[in-house]
């Protein structure tokens, strides 16, 4: 089996390091890959009209080499938007290769599509979205931000803290995703993949993508299986890399 692992926005492969360490000791011989999104991490972002399609193209190179094999994808947050581009695309990307995986996981409410915080509304108007991105990842308001995006930031290493915050301060798209996962595109999504059987999971401790929102997705898409993980919040590949491991290597077998 080949899984492939997709971050959310403001994040970069280095948030499944952890994570990725617990997988290869569980099945070594499985294969994993972590997509490297351009303007994410330290990835430039290149001028383009069509967006979806450069990180369409990207999360290609992660599977490039193996298409003929079997895969489990899964996205987080933004991450998790991508594939349901590629989805209702029919799992063709840009170079016209098809690959549909067999089994497609989507956790945190897939962006900040049909999300009605403060914050995503706040991120809806354009001229807010970098100083959002600067208040995100600004030294003293770090301490703050723990507090309200973690279930357990008191027992979080320090260093995967800064990393985390960080990569919000380098991140190029940043601003750009709230843009691409509109209304609208979620409407689209709905129309070209309701009939798409995916795997939606949430924290039941979300504080960016409320599990309140599971209802309008389980409406959407109605083929789909949804499952909320309680004790869990948005970013359980940091909190919890070991249980995150353990969770992907039984939704994937």
């Amino acid at each position: 089996m080949n899984v492939l692992l997709i971050h959310g926005n403001g994040g970069s492969p280095a948030r499944f390091d952890e994570t990725l360490e617990h997988l290869r000791r569980l099945k070594p011989k499985w294969h994993f890959a972590a997509a490297e999104l351009s303007g994410f991490g330290e990835k430039e972002l290149p001028e383009a009209e069509h967006y979806w399609n450069v990180f369409l193209g990207d999360v290609f190179r992660a599977v490039e080499g193996r298409t003929l094999e079997p895969w489990c994808f899964f996205g987080h947050g933004a991450g998790a938007a991508v594939l349901l581009e590629l989805a209702q695309r029919g799992w063709e990307f840009p170079n016209g290769y098809i690959l549909r995986p067999r089994k497609t996981i989507l956790y945190g409410g897939v962006g900040s599509a049909g999300e009605r915080s403060l914050l995503y509304r706040t991120t809806r108007l354009a001229p807010f979205r970098r100083p959002v991105q600067w208040l995100l990842q600004v030294g003293f308001l770090r301490k703050m931000w723990s507090k309200r995006l973690f279930v357990s930031a008191a027992t979080m290493e320090p260093a995967v803290r800064d990393r985390f915050f960080g990569d919000i301060g380098r991140c190029r798209a940043f601003p750009l995703m709230f843009a691409l996962i509109s209304s609208d595109w979620r409407e689209e999504v709905r129309k070209g993949a309701w009939h798409q059987r995916f795997h939606f999971s949430w924290g039941g401790f979300d504080r960016i993508n409320s599990p309140a929102s599971m209802d309008r997705w389980k409406t959407d898409f109605p083929r789909s299986e949804f499952r909320l993980h309680e004790n869990w919040g948005h970013f359980p590949m940091l909190e919890d890399p070991e249980g995150f491991a353990e969770f992907l290597v039984q939704e994937c077998r």
